[in-house]
Parts: structure tokens; sequence; C-alpha cells
């Protein structure tokens, strides 16, 4: 009997197989299977199908009820300097989704992605290259409660969400009123409500909102991370206009009241 013998996997056929598909498909772009991201502006652009500026979604909350923007960890949603509303009813807000990285802060037109205001902080700490160094404030971001009608702004309620899957950065939050009795399901942050779920938080201004706890946030039970906030102008009828922490504590990293 001869001996069996093992033949070690091929190469060659490997790169005749890619040579076929590049010839027969054409050129294979380099992020073919690279993560999402879909962008956002106020008004939409071109197909409004998020796949780029040139064809951005009209408005977060469709962005975030997309299933490839939000399906995978590492996903991203880039929205563009503008004002955006949750939609009408009391317990409508913007819901952060597990994995997500929402970033706002950018001017929203092709080859400007470094005014993001997460890069813009990093410029102004660690480059002297001066023309790239933005204001946040000149594509600011504002995600805002209409009076009387939003009871939070942004909800997060998935125990999913950690700091380390889970990115918002580059928004002022304005507007929530969660302070309207029966109306609201949950009375307490106005401007973020923390249920269940630790995201990172950062580059935020959390402005005048309102709520029985916790105007500005409250945060019940969980642990989330937050850099660069600044909370501002916030109240409550009860306690804590800026943020309320019930039993757990975030961390806290230049954060301002």
């Amino acid at each position: 009997m001869l001996p069996i013998q093992f033949k070690p996997c091929s190469k060659p056929r490997l790169f005749l197989l890619l040579g076929v598909l590049i010839f027969t498909f054409g050129q294979i772009p380099l992020n073919a299977w690279a993560l999402d991201i879909c962008y956002v502006t106020e008004s939409g652009t071109g197909a409004a199908n998020g796949s780029s500026w040139d064809n951005a979604f009209n408005g977060l909350q469709t962005a975030l009820g997309t299933a490839n923007c939000i399906d995978e960890t590492g996903d991203q949603i880039w929205v563009a300097g503008g004002t955006y509303t949750p939609g009408s009813g009391v317990d409508t807000s913007f819901q952060l989704k597990t994995g997500v990285k929402i970033r706002g802060g950018f001017q929203g037109v092709p080859g400007t992605e470094e005014h993001d205001s997460g890069q813009v902080l990093d410029y102004v700490a660690n480059s002297t290259d001066t023309s790239k160094v933005y204001s946040i404030s000149d594509y600011e971001t504002t995600l805002s409660g209409t009076t009387n009608s939003n009871c939070h702004v942004v909800l997060v309620d998935d125990a999913t969400i950690t700091a380390t899957n889970t990115l918002f950065d580059g928004f002022t939050i304005t507007g929530g009123n969660a302070n309207q009795g029966v109306t609201c399901s949950n009375n307490n942050g106005g401007g973020i409500l923390i249920l269940n779920g630790s995201p990172k938080l950062s580059d935020l201004t959390i402005s005048n909102n309102s709520a029985v706890n916790g105007g500005g946030m409250y945060n019940d039970s969980n642990n989330p991370k937050l850099s660069g906030v600044k909370f501002t102008s916030n109240t409550s009828t009860n306690d804590c206009g800026g943020i309320y922490n019930n039993v757990y504590s975030p961390s806290f990293s230049s954060v301002s009241f």
C-alpha cells in the first residue's frame, strides 16, 4: 500500500480565483466588507438612502430605523450640523442602539469628515496644523424636543449597551420636558433617560431640559461613561437639575455643571 500523502493548500488557486472575480466584476472596492456608515442631514440629499453625504438620509430617526445602519457592532451614523426632532408623541425619543456609534458635528459634504466633533477635539489637543482646527459650534448638531411634546430627547434602554460598544458623540441635547405629570410614562430625565445600558457619552452639551428628577439626565442603576459633557440651565421640580444618579454612578472626565 502506498503511503498517504497530504498535499498543502495551493495558494496560486486563490490568486487565480481573485483574478477571475476582478476580471469578471471589475475592481473590488477596499471597503466592500466594511461595516456600514450611514449619513444624515436635516433635509436629506440625492437618493436619500444614507449611503453618502450626496445621498444622505432625511433625519436621524430614519437612520435609527434602517436595519443596515444598526445591525452590526461597529456600525456608525454620521449626522451633519442642524436641528433634529424626535417626532410627535410624548414618549417619542432618539433611542441609542447597541454597538452603534452615533456622531454629530459634521459639515455634511464629501471630503469634510475631519469636522466630526471628536476629531476636532483631537486636532485641538494634538495637532499643530491649524487649518484643521475647527470650532464644534461651526457645525452644531442639535437634538431638540418640542414644547410639551417630547418627555425625553434621548433614551437608553438596552442592557447590552456598554461604553466599549456604543458611542453617542458631538450633540447638543435640549428641549426635553419630562415634567408633564401623567402625560409622561416616566417623569425623569428630560434630556437623556438611561433605564438600561451604559454607553459612552462624549462631547455633548445638555441644556434647557426639565424633569421631576434629573432635568438634564436621569441614570437608573447603570454605569455610563461621560467625557467632555457640559450640563447647563437644566431644571427639576424635585431633585437634581443636571444629573440624577439612582444607585449606580457614571464615570466623569471633563464634565461641567
